[in-house]
Parts: structure tokens; sequence; C-alpha cells
């Protein structure tokens, strides 16, 4: 009799000890809201991971369109300029090229109707947010003016105007004095003379000059009164001559030439954004040459093959359509969403066999 009572208590002991039913809905309903959890967390890193690319997509987009390599294909080299006019077809706009030497610098340039246009269009007149380096547009596109200025864009990367940061340098300044610029189908040397930093509404830098002379001497003057460094000048001879201009300024004299560049030159003023001062300008003036100059440095940021190939790859990877992105992403989602059902099966597998050995065991 007592052992039948104690089987008894045994059996009733484990049926209260066995998991009653709304346990078992617990349990997997923690279970359904934990596998939830876990997807949305996926989802929402994919997400990130998407919105990420697409904002580093868009960046690479800037950059490659700007950078100069993809460009070389048609750089002329008077007097062949098969290249050039294959590019001038595709854009009648393009009327010269420019190269700073030793620099990134090394772009055709064009002339708009405005100078608006080519701020985000490049020089095949595509959508291109680096744009171009382009020609104000009351300036002669024969270069002709006393004064012709060129801007462009500060891009971090050595792209556009980027490098002409490098002439803030008075060692870059006094060992980098010539570049080139092709138009006509002739080389023309650029003699660098000045490097300014400038307010943008600064009207007399930004006038295109007449053909008055003594409006040209003032001009002069001006660039060597707001010169940072000037070419052959030392910086005590600059500043008597920034003292001269501004007493001659002060008591209403005529202003005497003090520069070695007359006013039967032509200069060239490469304009770029300065983020040292509120509306900052960066111009970089040189004295456009009759004849060209030999480039004194080796040309190893366009010449060599690694350079070369690297640029390109950059430049294949940027010109990826958006549908190419976005089909790359879909597939990284899939596989992603395939390896996390692939882990949640092991895993039930896994707890299931735990529970077959438990109670093999029992």
């Amino acid at each position: 009799m007592s052992e039948e009572m104690g089987k008894k208590n045994r059996s009733q002991q484990d049926l209260s000890e066995e998991p009653g039913v709304g346990y078992r809905i617990h349990k997997a309903l923690n279970r359904t809201a934990n596998s939830a959890l876990d997807l949305g967390f996926i989802v929402a890193m994919i997400f990130l991971l998407i919105a990420a690319a697409y904002v580093n997509w868009d960046s690479m987009q800037v950059y490659t369109s700007a950078d100069p390599v993809q460009y070389l294909q048609y750089k002329p080299s008077p007097p062949q300029m098969m290249p050039f006019e294959e590019l001038q077809e595709l854009n009648p706009d393009v009327i010269g090229w420019l190269t700073v030497y030793d620099t990134n610098i090394d772009y055709p340039v064009v002339k708009g109707e405005d100078n608006d246009f080519y701020l985000n269009h490049g020089p095949t007149k595509e959508v291109e947010g680096g744009g171009s380096i382009y020609m104000h547009f009351k300036n002669n596109p024969k270069f002709t003016d006393f004064n012709t200025i060129l801007f462009g864009h500060h891009m971090t990367e050595h792209k556009m105007f980027g490098d002409l940061d490098l002439f803030l340098d008075k060692d870059f300044w006094n060992t980098h004095e010539y570049g080139n610029l092709i138009y006509d189908a002739q080389n023309h040397g650029l003699q660098f003379i000045a490097m300014l930093e400038v307010d943008a509404y600064d009207n007399q830098i930004y006038r295109i000059q007449d053909d008055d002379e003594d409006d040209r001497i003032r001009y002069i003057n001006h660039i060597y009164e707001t010169a940072m460094y000037v070419r052959g000048v030392d910086s005590v001879t600059l500043q008597n001559m920034q003292k001269t201009i501004k007493e001659a300024e002060a008591f209403s004299l005529p202003r005497v030439r003090t520069s070695p560049v007359t006013p039967d030159d032509h200069l060239i003023l490469m304009s770029t954004c300065s983020a040292d001062i509120t509306n900052g300008r960066f111009i970089l003036v040189a004295k456009l040459l009759d004849h060209p100059v030999e480039n004194p440095f080796p040309d190893e940021r366009n010449t060599s093959v690694i350079g070369i190939d690297s640029a390109r790859v950059t430049i294949m990877i940027g010109k990826l359509s958006v549908w190419a992105w976005i089909g790359i992403l879909l597939a990284l989602i899939l596989i992603t969403l395939l390896l996390y059902i692939l882990s949640v099966y092991l895993y039930k597998r896994k707890l299931e066999g735990e529970n077959a050995h438990d109670q093999n065991k029992d």
C-alpha cells in the first residue's frame, strides 16, 4: 500500500514538474520575440550600410568626375591636336589646356555664357559635382585680355584647384615657378609672379581690365598690395612696395608701377575658395609667356603605371550606375538574410539535440 502511494506521489510530482502549456507558449513567444529583435537589428544595420554606401558612392562620384586622369586622353601635344579636337567636338566651349607643373592641375579649360554653368558641369557638359576649370565669361577666349581669370573648385585629394594650397608654402613657392597653357594649337609658358588671398567681392581684382594703361598699372599695384608672395621680391622689399602704394593712394598721388610686370603683359589669374577667411579666395597670378617652358619636374603623378592603374580602377568603380550599386546591395542583403536563417536553423538543431540528449538521460 505504501509502495503504491509512493509511486502515485512520484507521478504527481513528475507531472507538476513538467512545463505547462502556458509556460511553453511563453517560452515560444520569447524565442519569437528574440528572433524578431535579432532580425530587426540586422535589417536596421543593413539599411545603415546602404545609407553609408550611398553617401560614399556619391562622394566618390564627385571626386572621380574631378580626376584629371580621365581627361588625359584628350590632352593635346602641339602640333598634334587630334585628341583635343575630339573633346572640342563633344563640347565647343573647350578652349585650352592648363597645366601647373608638379601638381595635379592638368585640365581642359572651358568658357561658358556665364560663371555659373560650369560650377557643376564637366568639360563634356555632363552634370558633375567637381565642375570644370572655366574662364570668366567676360574674358576673350583667345587670352588676349590684360587679365584672364580662371575659376576652379577648391577640392581635397589634389582635385581641380585644390593644389593651389601648395603655393602657400614658401619653399614650394620658391621652387615652383612655371606652368603651361595650350591654346590656338600652341604651348605658352606661365610664370607665377604672385600668390594672393583676397575677398570674393574684391571688385578690383575680379574686374576684367580694358585698354586704359593707367588702369592696368593700378591693377598691377593692387596685386602687389594684396600679395602674400611675389616672385623675385623678398618680404622686406614687398612690404616697402606695399607701403609706397598705400601712401600714394592716401595722398591721391598717381600710382607708380612698382613691379616688373608691364601693362603690355597678359596675366592669368587662377582663383579658388579659401577657408581661412569668410568669402576668402586664393589666387595664383601668372604672366603669360610667348614661349613654352619645359617641365623641370618628372611628371610622376600622371605617368607612373601604378598611379594610372589605381586611378582608373577608382574611375571604373565610381562610374558604376545607381542600379548597379542597388543590385550589389540587394545581393548583400540576400546573403545576410540567408546566413541569418542558416544560423537560426543550426541553433534550433543544436537545442533539439541537447533536449533529446537530456531526455535520454532521464
